[in-house]
């Protein structure tokens, strides 16, 4: 956070020269603990963002791995070959792959891929 600007202290006398060299050596001060405050709660703020992010992937892996079993289990196909037929119809319903697992609506017809097992 050095040499970068995140905000500013602004301070207002009544007279022309209402603060001396005292005051404005306690202002620097002030300043440069009321950035390293502001900068700390950036710092938590990315966190806190990051931890969520994080969680939300491992529950997105979870819905995944469980859909990925489903259709092995269904079809028989590999592991490699049940993640490509969700990556497809993810694709094709514009979902996000995670919210399209098999169990939610029967897979289509099967398409012919590297292996006739798995429904696409």
């Amino acid at each position: 956070m050095q040499n970068r600007s995140i905000g500013a202290l602004n301070m207002y006398g009544d007279d022309l020269k209402a603060f001396g060299a005292d005051s404005e050596r306690l202002a620097e001060r002030f300043a440069r603990q009321a950035s390293a405050t502001l900068a700390n709660a950036e710092i938590h703020d990315r966190t806190v963002a990051l931890v969520t992010q994080l969680n939300e992937a491992l529950t997105s892996r979870s819905v995944i791995d469980q859909a990925r079993g489903v259709l092995i289990a269904r079809t028989g196909c590999s592991a490699d070959e049940a993640i490509a037929a969700l990556k497809d119809r993810s694709q094709r319903e514009n979902r996000k792959l995670a919210t399209s697992p098999p169990t939610s609506s029967p897979m289509p017809s099967t398409v012919t891929t590297r292996s006739s097992r798995c429904s696409r």
